[in-house]
């Protein structure tokens, strides 16, 4: 619980200099939230209100993840929500992801999503809480290339 909390004030204050020195490669703990009730659309608002999102991939992005995520490969994903395509992309062999949400509380649930499904991979997911391409985000990627922008 301690390195949980540890990277949620990592990820909250968007402190470069330690994100960088412990990055995300922490293993965490999530809050346990729970997810929103489904609406009547039958997609799961997002906590912000903002979006919904289903928890079933549809063709199209099954397809996209198929042909751009290979093994280790260097994705950001912008927006993830409750996490979905950040799963089946870590599943495809994605090494080393980059979520990057409005919402702290979407990132929590991405983690414990991770942790009921793949938890090997927790390790490979690195977060951040912000708005992108604002709020300095850009400044704390990682510089280099990314295989896959989602």
């Amino acid at each position: 619980m301690k390195r949980a909390i540890q990277l949620l004030n990592l990820v909250t204050n968007q402190n470069k200099e330690n994100y960088n020195s412990m990055a995300a490669r922490i293993p965490v703990k999530s809050g346990h939230l729970k997810l929103p009730a489904l609406g009547i659309d039958g997609r799961y608002p997002t906590m912000n209100q903002m979006f919904s999102t289903s928890l079933v991939l549809r063709p199209e992005i099954q397809s996209f993840i198929n042909i751009a995520i290979k093994p280790h490969s260097k994705v950001l994903d912008i927006g993830p929500a409750y996490g979905i395509v950040c799963l089946e992309a870590l599943k495809c062999g994605a090494e080393d992801y980059w979520a990057v949400d409005l919402d702290e509380r979407h990132l929590k649930i991405l983690i414990q999503q991770i942790e009921n499904d793949i938890p090997k991979k927790i390790d490979c997911v690195k977060l951040l809480v912000g708005k992108f391409p604002e709020d300095d985000i850009v400044q704390k990627l990682d510089y280099g290339t990314f295989d896959a922008i989602l």
